[in-house]
């Protein structure tokens, strides 16, 4: 997977607020290499890899934890691969778009190109069949009340 720190490791999230106050969060014995961080709700924080690979054995490894704001690790999930923008919304759940090499490389999640997933790594919304024909290949996801969009790339 190329360059990066070498898991585990131990890490501090710098969090600057508008006021301009600052708070650390120490995260110990990060199991993945993140790419991307999204705010969940009760003040927990998703760290997701945009890379999924698999064990010796053949199963998808985790590329996602969830931290408590205590910087515990609540639960470690797999939540695809080939990952360009996961977003979180309102009630925790996580979405996120998936790139050409997500759609079409085997990971089952994926393989539709859209997928909604609880903290715990269940599908609460996956399209009916491949949205679109081609890999979304999102640049970024906002959400807003119940609803989350997706700015596409193709």
């Amino acid at each position: 997977m190329g360059r990066g720190a070498q898991t585990p490791f131990d890490g501090t999230l710098l969090i600057r607020r508008a006021d301009g106050s600052v708070r650390r969060r120490m995260c110990k014995d990060v199991p993945v290499r993140p790419s991307h961080i999204a705010l969940l709700p009760d003040s927990r924080l998703l760290m997701a890899g945009g890379r999924a690979l698999k064990d010796d054995a053949g199963a998808w490894r985790p590329n996602a934890v969830v931290w408590s704001p205590e910087g515990e690790q609540e639960t470690t999930l797999c939540v695809g691969d080939d990952i360009p923008a996961p977003v979180t919304d309102h009630g925790g759940s996580i979405w996120t778009a998936y790139g050409d090499e997500g759609s079409y490389g085997g990971h089952p999640q994926a393989a539709a190109g859209l997928a909604g997933g609880s903290t715990e790594g269940r599908a609460v919304w996956t399209p009916d069949g491949r949205l679109p024909d081609l890999p979304l290949q999102g640049g970024t996801a906002p959400t807003d009340g119940d609803h989350v969009w997706l700015v596409s790339g193709v």
